[in-house]
């Protein structure tokens, strides 16, 4: 998505965000996975909303959800590095 309009990228971040509330929890993870290229932060906040809605101790010791996102969110870092550097050497 390196060169779309900046409304379609801001529509996909606020359609992932908005998405915990709205959808099932694997149309949620692709959004927040298609989210991560826009913006590497994405699937971290999404994971945190998950884990604010649904998250007990009965269910899981930790917060599942926003370690997925945390991950996630460290991968999208280092792609996003690997693409831009790989972009100015090319």
């Amino acid at each position: 998505m390196g060169h779309s309009r900046p409304v379609a990228r801001a529509m996909l971040v606020i359609a992932a965000l908005l998405s915990p509330f709205l959808f099932p929890l694997p149309f949620t993870a692709l959004l927040a996975l298609l989210g991560a290229v826009v913006s590497a932060w994405v699937p971290l906040v999404v994971g945190v909303i998950i884990d604010a809605l649904y998250w007990s101790r009965e269910a899981y010791a930790f917060p599942l959800w926003t370690l997925f996102g945390a991950a996630v969110t460290l991968t999208a870092f280092f792609v996003h590095r690997f693409v831009e550097t790989s972009i100015m050497r090319g």
